[in-house]
């Protein structure tokens, strides 16, 4: 064993509460309080750290370390980018009000779903042309750009780089929960195949487990002082045009929720400019209430404008309150609102809207008859909400034009009276009339906007409508079997396994019956038989893990020295890899990458760690 180098944990938490990434040198911890998420190299520098407001009960690296699911006491389970902390999605609750919480978060680390329609067999010349004549319009548009007002930043990231965050045959887009003894399982919390399983509430699950495929789930748990085998069948998921449907399904989800959050990005900027002109026309109002008149701001406007007559109240109110300060500053906030609404209606919205409809379009020929009437519905509410945009944006520039005449209008008035100069200029007496009768008090905006997020969420539900039964197909297609096993494993115990290893329909796991033995149970997942094979240590042993078909690693200590050993399937006896002892380093725990056999031996009475490689 060849050390690296010791560090103090970066950390003053439990060591529990640190897990280390399976594929780079990274590190992860919760802190003490529980409150905050830190990720360091294996130097001990720090990489990211993110606060959170509620309890982190557990960690999980996705098995290629570029996304890490951390559950909360509120019930949400949030991931985060592996190498940036910035927050990519939350599956939540669901229960709004709080909980259940997440015991566990479980990615699937197995290889690569083979389809039953990837055989290694010769394609049909009726395939092969299928495949040529095959063209995906969606592929072709234009990628959409980030956008910068969100909470979460996963939509831009999976539509930017879908090969990156979601791939058509890779597991590692699945996420497992577990809610109070209810199995769940998340498409990288687009959708969930809710209660996908669900445990009595006496049930204690000891571990759990997948086939090389994830064709199949596996779960240990006693009931009734007997330990039993759940066999779960995913076999849909070896189905190419089920898993396809979903990850369109997950696409199109995540582009609606674009939309959504493209229409709170213009709210936001339309906000100041409306919130502006309301407080001008309050300060009028408050003007002619103090001197006990009963005309409105924009009859006194109209007189103005038609007549030329000055009334008091408007005349102190353009003077003291509006002012040239005021008129630049309204010009201001009125081309950043239109400028900006028209820059993120093209940039944006119709883009996303372009693109949903395209993939409801290539998907009406793929689905149940049931659902082709639910998309059709979705795809006009779509073609709908893209219509009214582009109606949106010829109001806007409309309005706009209005507002330039408008106000260039007030600018005269105002020079008119506060200087001895008489302006040269053509009012537009019919532009203006039209922008205070229509668009002074409402501004197209406001109410375009509301029309615009109706549709939004009406297109959201009807969505949600389709997830839901097609999630509901994919229950349907599941089959779960429960099998008895010989033996009756002790629900306290502790059960250590390399969750990424299946070797020849057997699952190995390693449970300690005393201080100075192992017992290493290999289960058959086809028959449920169990074969035993015990090891007695002149030592106790105070960690372990089964990290192979042919290696079990050992932590073993007397109390005057500790041993790192390694158990292997050919050797009678553990390989002693490294002894400690003295005041310097004493190992009490350990834990193993799965690559290139590396790991991390912990003191936690010195908060220490050891970052060693076995050669």
């Amino acid at each position: 064993m060849e050390e690296i180098y010791q560090k103090p944990l970066p950390l003053s938490a439990p060591e529990e509460n640190y897990q280390w990434c399976p594929t780079i040198y990274l590190i992860s911890g919760i802190s003490a309080n529980r409150l905050q998420l830190s990720v360091f190299r294996v130097n001990s520098q720090k990489v990211w750290s993110v606060s959170l407001k509620s309890e982190i009960i557990c960690q999980c690296w996705r098995p290629d370390g570029k996304i890490i699911a951390v559950s909360l006491k509120d019930g949400s389970i949030r991931l985060y980018d592996g190498n940036m902390g910035t927050l990519m999605y939350v599956i939540e609750s669901a229960n709004n009000t709080g909980g259940p919480t997440a015991s566990f978060l479980s990615w699937p680390n197995v290889k690569q779903i083979k389809s039953q329609s990837s055989e290694d067999s010769e394609p049909t010349l009726q395939e092969k042309l299928e495949k040529f004549f095959d063209f995906n319009l969606a592929k072709g548009l234009p990628k959409l750009t980030p956008l910068n007002n969100t909470d979460t930043v996963f939509m831009n990231k999976s539509l930017q780089d879908e090969d990156k965050y979601l791939t058509q045959d890779n597991t590692l887009n699945y996420l497992l929960t577990n809610y109070n003894n209810v199995i769940s399982l998340s498409l990288l919390g687009f959708f969930q195949i809710a209660s996908l399983v669900k445990f009595d509430s006496n049930d204690v699950i000891l571990h759990h487990f997948e086939s090389d495929d994830l064709s199949t789930l596996y779960f240990l748990y006693n009931r009734d002082g007997s330990t039993l085998l759940k066999q779960i069948s995913l076999n849909f998921l070896k189905q190419r045009d089920i898993v396809n449907l979903g990850l369109s399904y997950s696409k199109i989800n995540s582009l609606i929720e674009y939309v959504n959050q493209v229409l709170k990005q213009l709210h936001h900027e339309t906000k100041p400019y409306l919130d502006f002109n309301h407080k001008l026309l309050d300060l009028l109002k408050e003007e002619i209430i103090s001197s006990e008149g009963d005309e409105t701001g924009i009859s006194l406007l109209y007189g103005l404008l038609l007549t030329g007559i000055m009334h008091p109240c408007l005349k102190t109110w353009i003077t003291d309150y509006l002012g040239d300060k005021n008129i630049r500053r309204w010009i201001k906030l009125a081309v950043n609102c239109y400028e900006g609404n028209k820059k993120s209606l093209f940039s944006h919205l119709l883009p996303c809207l372009e693109r949903i409809i395209v993939m409801l379009d290539e998907l009406k020929g793929s689905t149940t008859p049931l659902t082709k009437q639910q998309l059709q519905k979705l795809l006009s509410g779509c073609t709908d909400l893209l219509q009214k945009t582009y109606l949106f944006i010829w109001k806007i520039n409309h309005e706009q034009r209005l507002f330039k005449y408008f106000i260039e209008w007030l600018d005269y008035v105002l020079l008119e009276y506060t200087t001895d100069d008489t302006p040269d200029m053509e009012i537009k007496t019919k532009e203006v009339t039209e922008f205070l009768t229509n668009h002074l008090t409402s501004s197209v905006m406001h109410a375009f906007l509301d029309d615009l997020s109706s549709l939004q969420n009406t297109i959201r539900i009807d969505m949600n409508t389709i997830t839901a039964s097609f999630v509901e197909e994919l229950k349907v297609k599941t089959d779960s079997k429960d099998f008895p096993l010989s033996i009756t494993l002790p629900s306290s115990t502790l059960y250590s396994t390399n969750d990424s290893e299946t070797h020849n329909n057997l699952k190995t796991i390693v449970l300690t019956n005393t201080p100075d033995a192992l017992e290493l149970i290999s289960i058959n997942l086809i028959t449920a038989d169990v074969q035993h094979r015990h090891f007695s240590f002149p030592m106790s042993v105070i960690s372990y893990m089964h990290y192979s078909e042919n290696s079990t690693f050992i932590l073993a200590s007397d109390g005057q020295a500790t041993e790192f050993l390694k158990l292997t399937s050919i050797e009678s006896s553990p390989i002693q890899l490294s002894r400690f002892s003295g005041d310097e380093f004493i190992p009490t725990s350990f834990k193993m990458t799965h690559k290139n056999e590396a790991g991390f031996l912990i003191d936690s009475n010195r908060k220490k760690y050891l970052y060693f490689k076995l050669k």
